[in-house]
């Protein structure tokens, strides 16, 4: 299993990919870690995604704001 830096590729310009890296490690661990144990339902893992990537969308859009116009590169 990849958590953190490992399943991210965000500039390391801002320096938000590890603290959003981070938040998504322990969202995960401590949800399976409550599955694992029986006390929550595996139900419980399908809240991860939609609650990462609201930060996952902020993080972008701090790159595309603060980096991208520095760098000169493009999405396209």
């Amino acid at each position: 299993m990849l958590a953190g830096d490992a399943c991210h590729t965000h500039s390391p310009k801002v320096g938000q990919g590890m603290n959003v890296s981070m938040g998504d490690a322990f969202n995960l661990g401590w949800k399976l870690l409550a599955v694992l144990t029986g006390r929550a339902a595996p139900a419980l893992l399908d809240s991860y995604n939609a609650e990462r990537r609201a930060a996952a969308k902020a993080l972008r859009s701090l790159i595309v704001r603060e980096c991208l116009p520095k760098a000169r590169i493009s999405l396209s």
